[in-house]
Protein backbone atom coordinates (compact mmCIF):
# COMPACT_ATOMS: atom_id res chain seq x y z
CA UNK A 1 0.00 0.00 0.00
CA UNK A 2 1.18 3.56 -0.87
CA UNK A 3 1.99 5.71 2.26
CA UNK A 4 -0.55 8.53 2.43
CA UNK A 5 0.45 11.50 3.33
CA UNK A 6 -1.86 14.44 4.68
CA UNK A 7 -0.38 18.14 3.27
CA UNK A 8 -0.57 21.23 5.95
CA UNK A 9 0.11 24.29 4.07
CA UNK A 10 1.45 25.25 0.84
CA UNK A 11 4.47 27.94 1.52
CA UNK A 12 7.72 27.99 0.96
CA UNK A 13 9.57 24.58 -0.13
CA UNK A 14 6.56 23.00 -0.40
CA UNK A 15 7.45 22.21 -4.76
CA UNK A 16 10.22 19.68 -3.10
CA UNK A 17 6.76 17.60 -1.15
CA UNK A 18 5.29 17.81 -4.55
CA UNK A 19 8.22 16.70 -6.03
CA UNK A 20 9.13 13.88 -3.95
CA UNK A 21 5.32 12.59 -4.27
CA UNK A 22 5.66 12.53 -8.25
CA UNK A 23 8.33 10.65 -8.14
CA UNK A 24 7.26 7.87 -6.26
CA UNK A 25 4.19 5.55 -6.98
CA UNK A 26 4.51 4.35 -3.06
CA UNK A 27 3.75 7.84 -2.33
CA UNK A 28 -0.03 9.19 -2.12
CA UNK A 29 -1.14 12.75 -1.48
CA UNK A 30 -4.57 11.95 0.46
CA UNK A 31 -5.64 15.10 1.67
CA UNK A 32 -4.55 19.03 2.12
CA UNK A 33 -5.40 21.47 4.58
CA UNK A 34 -4.95 24.99 5.00
CA UNK A 35 -3.74 25.43 1.37
CA UNK A 36 -5.81 28.15 -0.01
CA UNK A 37 -5.94 29.21 -3.60
CA UNK A 38 -4.44 25.89 -4.37
CA UNK A 39 -6.48 23.51 -2.73
CA UNK A 40 -8.91 23.09 -6.00
CA UNK A 41 -5.64 22.72 -8.18
CA UNK A 42 -4.34 19.75 -5.23
CA UNK A 43 -7.76 18.32 -5.65
CA UNK A 44 -7.81 17.79 -9.23
CA UNK A 45 -4.06 16.91 -9.68
CA UNK A 46 -3.78 14.43 -6.55
CA UNK A 47 -7.68 13.70 -5.73
CA UNK A 48 -6.56 14.91 -2.78
CA UNK A 49 -9.66 15.35 -0.23
CA UNK A 50 -9.50 19.46 0.86
CA UNK A 51 -10.27 20.35 4.58
CA UNK A 52 -10.03 23.71 5.69
CA UNK A 53 -7.53 22.71 9.23
CA UNK A 54 -5.58 20.78 10.13
CA UNK A 55 -7.29 18.72 13.18
CA UNK A 56 -10.37 17.98 10.78
CA UNK A 57 -7.99 16.31 8.35
CA UNK A 58 -5.82 14.54 11.29
CA UNK A 59 -8.93 13.35 12.73
CA UNK A 60 -10.88 12.08 9.62
CA UNK A 61 -8.16 10.38 7.31
CA UNK A 62 -6.12 7.59 7.61
CA UNK A 63 -2.75 9.30 7.20
CA UNK A 64 0.98 7.91 7.51
CA UNK A 65 2.66 11.21 7.09
CA UNK A 66 1.92 15.01 8.06
CA UNK A 67 3.94 17.31 5.30
CA UNK A 68 3.65 20.70 7.23
CA UNK A 69 4.58 23.72 5.07
CA UNK A 70 3.19 26.81 6.76
CA UNK A 71 4.79 29.94 8.09
CA UNK A 72 7.46 28.96 10.47
CA UNK A 73 5.56 30.84 13.29
CA UNK A 74 2.40 28.37 12.36
CA UNK A 75 4.36 24.99 12.44
CA UNK A 76 4.98 24.07 15.75
CA UNK A 77 1.57 23.74 16.91
CA UNK A 78 1.01 21.75 13.97
CA UNK A 79 4.07 19.38 14.40
CA UNK A 80 3.20 18.72 17.88
CA UNK A 81 -0.80 17.97 16.96
CA UNK A 82 0.55 15.32 14.70
CA UNK A 83 2.52 13.57 17.07
CA UNK A 84 -0.61 13.47 19.10
CA UNK A 85 -2.20 12.18 16.14
CA UNK A 86 0.18 9.52 16.07
CA UNK A 87 1.34 10.75 12.71
CA UNK A 88 5.36 10.82 11.20
CA UNK A 89 6.05 14.67 10.69
CA UNK A 90 8.49 16.22 8.55
CA UNK A 91 7.87 20.55 7.56
CA UNK A 92 9.57 22.69 5.84
CA UNK A 93 12.24 24.71 7.88
CA UNK A 94 12.60 25.86 10.00
CA UNK A 95 10.43 22.97 12.07
CA UNK A 96 9.35 25.54 14.45
CA UNK A 97 10.59 28.80 16.39
CA UNK A 98 9.50 28.43 19.52
CA UNK A 99 11.92 26.62 21.70
CA UNK A 100 8.84 25.68 23.97
CA UNK A 101 7.25 23.53 21.05
CA UNK A 102 10.35 22.26 20.47
CA UNK A 103 10.67 20.86 24.06
CA UNK A 104 7.33 19.75 23.58
CA UNK A 105 7.98 18.06 20.23
CA UNK A 106 11.05 16.70 22.00
CA UNK A 107 8.98 14.94 24.71
CA UNK A 108 6.31 13.90 22.60
CA UNK A 109 9.25 11.80 20.48
CA UNK A 110 10.81 9.97 23.61
CA UNK A 111 7.37 8.87 24.59
CA UNK A 112 6.52 7.28 21.67
CA UNK A 113 10.14 6.62 19.83
CA UNK A 114 8.50 4.83 16.84
CA UNK A 115 7.37 8.21 15.41
CA UNK A 116 9.61 10.24 13.20
CA UNK A 117 10.37 13.76 12.75
CA UNK A 118 11.95 15.50 9.69
CA UNK A 119 13.30 19.11 8.37
CA UNK A 120 13.37 19.61 4.71
CA UNK A 121 17.33 19.50 4.87
CA UNK A 122 17.70 19.44 1.02
CA UNK A 123 21.42 19.66 1.12
CA UNK A 124 21.81 16.44 2.60
CA UNK A 125 20.14 15.30 -0.59
CA UNK A 126 22.28 17.66 -2.89
CA UNK A 127 25.27 15.91 -4.93
CA UNK A 128 27.77 18.75 -4.15
CA UNK A 129 26.94 18.19 -0.17
CA UNK A 130 26.34 14.76 0.15
CA UNK A 131 30.06 14.25 -1.45
CA UNK A 132 31.64 16.56 0.79
CA UNK A 133 30.15 14.23 3.38
CA UNK A 134 31.41 10.42 2.03
CA UNK A 135 34.88 12.44 1.82
CA UNK A 136 35.07 14.17 5.37
CA UNK A 137 33.26 11.19 6.75
CA UNK A 138 35.45 8.69 5.25
CA UNK A 139 38.60 10.47 6.57
CA UNK A 140 40.27 11.49 3.47
CA UNK A 141 40.75 14.96 5.18
CA UNK A 142 41.46 13.74 9.03
CA UNK A 143 40.27 15.10 11.51
CA UNK A 144 38.31 18.39 11.54
CA UNK A 145 39.76 21.37 12.49
CA UNK A 146 38.08 24.44 11.28
CA UNK A 147 34.75 24.90 8.84
CA UNK A 148 33.45 27.59 6.99
CA UNK A 149 29.53 27.68 5.42
CA UNK A 150 28.22 30.56 4.00
CA UNK A 151 24.45 30.83 2.29
CA UNK A 152 23.35 34.24 1.01
CA UNK A 153 20.98 35.05 -1.78
CA UNK A 154 18.89 38.25 -3.28
CA UNK A 155 16.42 39.99 -1.14
CA UNK A 156 13.61 39.47 -3.72
CA UNK A 157 11.35 41.48 -1.48
CA UNK A 158 8.80 41.79 -4.72
CA UNK A 159 8.37 38.18 -4.80
CA UNK A 160 8.12 36.99 -1.11
CA UNK A 161 5.67 36.88 1.04
CA UNK A 162 5.72 39.81 3.60
CA UNK A 163 6.15 37.29 6.62
CA UNK A 164 9.13 36.82 5.15
CA UNK A 165 10.63 39.35 6.01
CA UNK A 166 9.57 39.47 9.68
CA UNK A 167 11.46 37.78 12.28
CA UNK A 168 8.11 37.39 14.48
CA UNK A 169 6.93 35.05 11.53
CA UNK A 170 9.74 33.65 10.13
CA UNK A 171 11.92 33.42 13.19
CA UNK A 172 14.14 35.46 11.45
CA UNK A 173 17.59 34.49 8.62
CA UNK A 174 19.13 31.94 11.53
CA UNK A 175 16.34 29.67 11.54
CA UNK A 176 15.01 30.18 8.48
CA UNK A 177 18.00 30.19 6.12
CA UNK A 178 20.92 29.26 7.66
CA UNK A 179 19.87 26.28 9.64
CA UNK A 180 20.72 24.58 6.15
CA UNK A 181 24.31 24.71 6.81
CA UNK A 182 23.93 24.63 10.64
CA UNK A 183 22.18 20.99 9.79
CA UNK A 184 24.85 20.17 6.78
CA UNK A 185 27.72 20.67 8.66
CA UNK A 186 26.83 18.60 11.77
CA UNK A 187 25.83 15.92 9.27
CA UNK A 188 29.46 16.18 7.57
CA UNK A 189 31.50 16.36 10.31
CA UNK A 190 30.13 14.31 12.68
CA UNK A 191 30.70 16.45 15.38
CA UNK A 192 27.92 18.54 17.81
CA UNK A 193 27.85 22.00 18.38
CA UNK A 194 28.78 23.12 21.85
CA UNK A 195 28.81 27.03 21.92
CA UNK A 196 27.78 29.83 19.69
CA UNK A 197 28.63 33.39 19.66
CA UNK A 198 26.65 35.52 17.19
CA UNK A 199 26.18 38.99 15.59
CA UNK A 200 23.38 39.92 13.47
CA UNK A 201 22.35 43.28 12.07
CA UNK A 202 19.78 44.97 9.78
CA UNK A 203 21.84 47.00 7.03
CA UNK A 204 18.83 47.83 4.44
CA UNK A 205 15.75 49.40 6.78
CA UNK A 206 16.94 50.21 10.36
CA UNK A 207 13.43 51.90 10.69
CA UNK A 208 12.14 47.99 10.86
CA UNK A 209 13.17 46.20 14.49
CA UNK A 210 11.97 42.98 13.32
CA UNK A 211 14.03 42.44 10.38
CA UNK A 212 17.36 41.42 9.88
CA UNK A 213 19.52 40.69 6.98
CA UNK A 214 23.64 39.58 7.33
CA UNK A 215 24.64 38.20 9.86
CA UNK A 216 27.89 35.99 11.12
CA UNK A 217 28.18 33.15 14.12
CA UNK A 218 31.52 31.48 15.70
CA UNK A 219 30.90 27.95 16.69
CA UNK A 220 32.66 25.48 19.34
CA UNK A 221 32.40 22.12 18.39
CA UNK A 222 33.56 18.97 19.77
CA UNK A 223 37.28 17.67 20.29
CA UNK A 224 38.14 21.66 19.36
CA UNK A 225 37.22 22.02 16.47
CA UNK A 226 35.70 25.39 15.54
CA UNK A 227 32.97 26.98 12.47
CA UNK A 228 31.90 30.28 11.37
CA UNK A 229 28.84 30.68 9.40
CA UNK A 230 27.86 33.65 7.91
CA UNK A 231 24.49 34.73 6.10
CA UNK A 232 23.08 37.89 4.56
CA UNK A 233 20.78 39.08 1.80
CA UNK A 234 22.76 41.72 0.37
CA UNK A 235 23.62 39.16 -2.80
CA UNK A 236 24.23 41.25 -6.42
CA UNK A 237 21.81 40.49 -9.05
CA UNK A 238 25.68 40.37 -11.33
CA UNK A 239 26.30 37.49 -9.09
CA UNK A 240 23.04 35.51 -10.72
CA UNK A 241 21.81 33.43 -7.68
CA UNK A 242 22.68 32.25 -4.61
CA UNK A 243 26.02 32.61 -3.09
CA UNK A 244 26.43 29.33 -1.04
CA UNK A 245 29.70 27.46 0.02
CA UNK A 246 31.25 25.32 2.38
CA UNK A 247 34.71 24.28 3.38
CA UNK A 248 35.96 21.99 5.98
CA UNK A 249 39.99 21.91 6.50
CA UNK A 250 41.05 18.59 8.34
CA UNK A 251 44.47 17.30 9.87
CA UNK A 252 45.17 15.92 6.43
CA UNK A 253 43.73 18.07 3.63
CA UNK A 254 41.03 20.28 3.17
CA UNK A 255 37.42 19.95 0.87
CA UNK A 256 34.85 22.63 -0.14
CA UNK A 257 31.84 23.17 -2.48
CA UNK A 258 32.02 25.98 -4.19
CA UNK A 259 29.14 28.49 -5.34
CA UNK A 260 28.80 26.88 -8.58
CA UNK A 261 28.86 23.28 -7.18
CA UNK A 262 31.89 21.79 -8.18
CA UNK A 263 33.31 19.52 -5.25
CA UNK A 264 37.37 20.44 -4.45
CA UNK A 265 39.57 17.96 -2.54
CA UNK A 266 43.07 18.82 -1.79
CA UNK A 267 45.31 16.10 0.62
CA UNK A 268 48.15 13.54 -0.21
CA UNK A 269 46.59 11.83 -2.95
CA UNK A 270 44.16 14.50 -4.63
CA UNK A 271 44.31 18.36 -5.85
CA UNK A 272 41.71 20.00 -7.60
CA UNK A 273 37.95 19.06 -8.36
CA UNK A 274 36.33 15.53 -7.24
CA UNK A 275 34.00 13.76 -9.93
CA UNK A 276 31.70 11.74 -10.18
CA UNK A 277 29.18 13.43 -8.01
CA UNK A 278 25.90 11.19 -6.39
CA UNK A 279 22.83 11.63 -7.59
CA UNK A 280 20.50 14.03 -6.27
CA UNK A 281 18.09 12.62 -3.70
CA UNK A 282 14.59 14.34 -2.68
CA UNK A 283 14.92 14.39 1.15
CA UNK A 284 10.99 14.27 1.69
CA UNK A 285 10.41 11.19 -0.64
CA UNK A 286 13.07 9.22 1.61
CA UNK A 287 11.73 10.65 4.95
CA UNK A 288 8.02 9.61 3.89
CA UNK A 289 9.07 5.85 2.70
CA UNK A 290 11.86 5.14 5.10
CA UNK A 291 9.87 6.10 8.02
CA UNK A 292 6.78 3.99 7.10
CA UNK A 293 9.00 0.57 6.72
CA UNK A 294 11.12 1.26 9.89
CA UNK A 295 13.70 2.52 8.69
CA UNK A 296 16.63 5.51 9.29
CA UNK A 297 15.57 8.35 7.11
CA UNK A 298 18.16 10.47 5.61
CA UNK A 299 17.19 13.44 7.77
CA UNK A 300 16.77 11.22 11.31
CA UNK A 301 14.99 12.86 14.00
CA UNK A 302 17.73 13.19 16.10
CA UNK A 303 19.20 15.31 13.71
CA UNK A 304 15.65 17.37 13.23
CA UNK A 305 15.17 18.20 16.08
CA UNK A 306 19.18 18.72 17.48
CA UNK A 307 20.03 21.55 14.39
CA UNK A 308 16.80 23.14 14.99
CA UNK A 309 18.17 23.88 18.94
CA UNK A 310 21.33 24.72 17.57
CA UNK A 311 19.15 27.25 15.34
CA UNK A 312 17.17 28.32 18.19
CA UNK A 313 20.02 28.86 20.43
CA UNK A 314 22.30 30.99 18.24
CA UNK A 315 19.57 33.63 17.47
CA UNK A 316 19.38 33.86 21.82
CA UNK A 317 23.31 34.45 21.06
CA UNK A 318 22.35 36.87 18.40
CA UNK A 319 20.17 38.75 20.70
CA UNK A 320 22.29 38.55 23.61
CA UNK A 321 25.84 39.07 21.96
CA UNK A 322 27.07 36.85 24.44
CA UNK A 323 28.75 32.91 24.21
CA UNK A 324 26.02 30.73 24.59
CA UNK A 325 25.98 27.22 25.45
CA UNK A 326 23.99 24.86 23.13
CA UNK A 327 21.51 22.20 25.02
CA UNK A 328 21.23 18.71 24.11
CA UNK A 329 17.79 17.66 23.26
Amino acid sequence: MAVRVGLVGVEQHVPHVFAGIDESDEIELAAVAQAGARADELADKYGARVYDDHAAMFANEELDVAAVCLVPAEQGRVVVAALQAGLHVTADKPLMIEQDKLNETAALVRQNPQLKVGQLFTLRGSPGYAKLHEIVRGGAIGDVVQSYGLRSAMEKRETRAPWFFDERLSGGPIPDLLIHDIDALRWISGLEFTHVLAREANFARPDDPHYRNAGQLFFLQERNATAIMEHHRLVSPAFAGMDCRMKVVGTDGQAEVTATGEVLLFNGDHAGEVTPLPAARNVFADFALKACSGREPLVDTASALQSMQVALTSRVAADSDTLVAIPRL
